[in-house]
């Protein structure tokens, strides 16, 4: 850091490593800002989170307006949002697609971040941002210090082996990575390794914690202990490669004096070549070689080599902390809820904006705003899953808190007792709750789910998390993924227009890797309508041809389409698939779909064609005189005065999931969830987490194909 001191006015400047200054006048701290073209005063204001009263108070200049170029003195309050500018390497970051109406101001009030952070995490935005960009959101994560380090499994790895290997038992390595699958470890897996703490000594042992480069002789060394009584005490180390941070038990009755040999250097001999003549580490002939210059071995110098006495005797004694059982705290017995017959007690959180609210269940008021609205409609499709599941001889405790009440109090809530005892949280609504919740869930090993959220940090370092609402980054990821498994034997044409969006662009290269990683050749063409009749000369005739669109404009789909049903397909026969976004459109003709056999991944897509569907259906239109939709209905748009629930199959779907995962397999259902068998009406849930320490996503997704009969086929993946 640079000083200078300027005598006259006694101003203090401090050039700081990010590019900004500091200066200090008249005991008062200021940030130097240079005006750019066209930012104005509030801009600057919510930039560094300082009032424009006070900016224009340090700046009386400002009385005359604001001037291009004009170096400003912002008060220095030492913020988050002046913090925001430093590299911070505990930072790590998610992903956010940018929708219809949001600008970057609201994206960080979103997310609670400093809009100048979001600024600083990317850069160009100040401009401006567009409809499908993939911004990135800083997530400001604490050092864990319980942690030391990350392991990528091997093959033939076992925990009992990882745990030998860094000086943890099995059991805590579980503990520590609870998506972890014990009787699956699939090679490149990445866990977290628990640091353990060093046991003090007691009047066997001393207890050492391997350090970086460290090897058996330098610590008997240390200790000056035979390496053979080392061995013999800690049977299951592999002395020939040893990880930092393993814990060895060094006796204290076997103090002896090292062997050595002597060795005579010859002409031309290295201490290479003689570390690996006597199977000795470079390292362990100097330590025992104190007064050689190893930089200068001269010949006829006499080193002292130590005689490696590694003995093969099996242990006689092996302390708790060393050696490390097996699992030992892993409950295999079968969770059976018949027998156990407990009540699953249910924890619904959201906002209903007053107490009130719960009771508008079969009537409409006026006053009802939108968000109301739909917490109400999640919550009458979970009445409804309860009442399933108690018909099916399920005992349910439904508690309801309505979070908007001005009488709420979360954290007298997390507090009491009884909350403690909850098996299931469904919700809250808004981020700052979500953290408080998320916190309380793994406190108390307690599964909470996250409804309407798409994205939050929670998601990144708690195991009990569920974020049921798709996952704005993974997006791209899910469809690919599922596109070249259906496509695998295909002849797949994808069809780009010369004017991508960047949701196309990042859906377009999202095909793109998983079908290569698949070993799946893509044909791509540029689409305009002058090329029309070039596309059929893709196509082959010993596999099924697929045109892949990756746009999602509708106007540009719709002139696609329209141009596609014109070939002649008497030659050569192909489908379409394309986005979930295309089941909004209104603008194009079902005849359409039908007619090029169109193809989309969707979260949500109803089969009315199911006889369970129709029953739910039914009930709920005479339960609350209303008509359920899918979350994406078929070709309508659904606004804000519409009149059927749009939300009440997504609360149905939840809650008969989770409770009937609970009912299953009691609150560690997590490793279990694939083999769940439930109805879903609207959703294909399926979860999967982002780390073996972290929550879980739902990235599951129904296929939805028109055919040429007219009928719409509804498959889960």
């Amino acid at each position: 850091m640079r000083i200078l001191t300027a005598i006259a006015i006694g101003l203090c400047v401090c050039a700081m490593s990010y590019g900004q200054q500091i200066i200090t006048e008249n005991g008062e701290k200021y940030l130097l800002h240079t005006v750019a073209k066209g930012e104005g005063l509030y801009r600057i204001s919510v930039n560094y989170g300082v009032g424009q009263q006070e900016i224009i108070a340090a700046n009386p200049s400002l009385k005359y307006g604001l001037r291009a170029g004009e170096t400003l003195k912002i008060p220095y309050k030492n913020s988050p949002e002046q913090a925001a500018q430093k590299p911070n390497p505990t930072t790590t970051y998610i992903s956010h697609t940018v929708e219809k109406g949001q600008t970057a101001y609201s994206i960080s009030k979103r997310y609670e971040i400093p809009l100048a952070t979001f600024y600083a995490a990317n850069p160009g935005c100040e401009s401006g941002i567009t409809v499908g960009m993939v911004v990135k959101i800083p997530v400001a994560r604490n050092v864990d210090k319980t942690y030391f380090r990350m392991h990528v499994i091997s093959a033939g790895e076992t925990l009992y082996s990882i745990g030998v290997k860094y000086g943890v038992r099995a059991d805590e390595i579980l503990a520590a990575n609870r998506a972890l699958d014990v009787n699956s470890l699939p090679v490149g897996t990445v866990v977290r390794i628990p640091e353990t703490v060093l046991p003090a000594e007691d009047e066997s042992f001393y207890y050492h914690r391997i350090s970086q480069g460290e090897t058996l002789y330098a610590l008997c060394m240390r200790y000056n202990v035979l390496q053979e009584n080392v061995a013999q005490y800690n049977p299951d180390i592999d002395w020939n490669a040893l990880s930092v941070g393993q814990i060895i038990a060094v006796p204290k009755n076997a103090r002896t004096a090292l062997v050595t040999k002597e060795h005579e250097v010859q002409k031309r001999e290295t201490l290479y070549g003689i570390s690996q003549r006597y199977s000795v580490s470079i390292a362990d002939i100097c330590r025992a070689n104190p007064d050689v210059d190893s930089t200068n071995l001269k010949r006829g110098t006499i080193l002292h080599i130590p005689v490696p006495t590694v003995s093969n005797t099996p242990a006689t004694y092996k302390p708790e902390y060393v050696g490390l059982g097996e699992l030992t705290n892993v409950d295999t017995a079968t969770y059976n809820y018949n027998a156990l017959r407990p009540t699953i007690n249910v924890g619904l959180m959201l906002p209903f904006n007053s107490t009130k609210a719960l009771g508008r269940l079969k009537s409409e008021e006026p006053s009802m705003d939108m968000y109301t609205r739909i917490y109400i409609e999640f919550y009458q499709g979970v009445l409804l899953a309860v009442d399933s599941l108690k018909n099916a001889d399920t005992r349910i405790n439904l508690n309801v808190y309505d979070t908007n009440d001005a009488s709420f109090n979360m954290f007298r809530l997390l507090n009491q007792p009884e909350t403690a005892k909850l098996d299931l949280i469904i919700g809250p609504a808004n981020l700052k709750s979500m953290r408080k919740v998320a916190d309380f869930a793994v406190s108390n090993k307690i599964p909470v789910v996250f409804p309407f959220e798409t994205m939050d940090s929670t998601l990144l370092d708690n195991p009990y998390v569920y974020q049921a609402s798709r996952i704005d980054s993974m997006a791209h990821h899910d469809y690919a993924e599922a596109l070249a498994a259906d496509l695998k034997a295909s002849n797949i044409v994808m069809l780009n227009t010369e004017y991508p969006n960047e949701f196309e662009t990042g859906r377009a290269q999202a095909i793109r890797s998983k079908c290569s990683a698949a070993g799946i050749p893509i044909k791509e063409c540029k689409f305009n309508l002058q090329n029309v009749g070039e596309i059929s000369k893709l196509f082959v005739a010993d596999k099924p041809n697929v045109v892949v669109i990756p746009s999602n404009s509708e106007a540009m789909v719709n002139s696609i389409l329209v141009a596609l049903s014109g070939l002649d397909m008497t030659e050569h026969t192909f489908s379409v698939t394309g986005q979930s976004e295309w089941l909004s459109y209104q603008t194009i003709e079902v005849d359409v779909f039908n007619k090029l056999g169109v193809t989309v991944y969707s979260g949500f897509a109803l089969d009315y064609n199911n006889l369970q569907v129709a029953a739910l259906l039914s009930k709920y239109k005479t339960w609350f005189f209303t008509e359920p939709v899918a979350f994406h209905p078929y070709f309508q748009k659904i606004k804000s005065n519409y009149g059927y629930s749009q939300f009440g199959l997504w609360g149905y779907d939840l809650a008969f999931y989770f409770i009937n995962a609970i009912k299953q397999y009691g609150r560690d259902f997590d490793l279990k969830m694939d083999s769940m068998d439930v109805f879903q009406a609207q959703s294909n849930l399926k979860f999967r987490h982002l780390s073996n320490w972290g929550g879980a996503y739902n990235c599951g997704l129904r296929r939805v194909t028109f055919t040429p009969d007219n009928t719409i086929v509804v498959t889960d993946l």
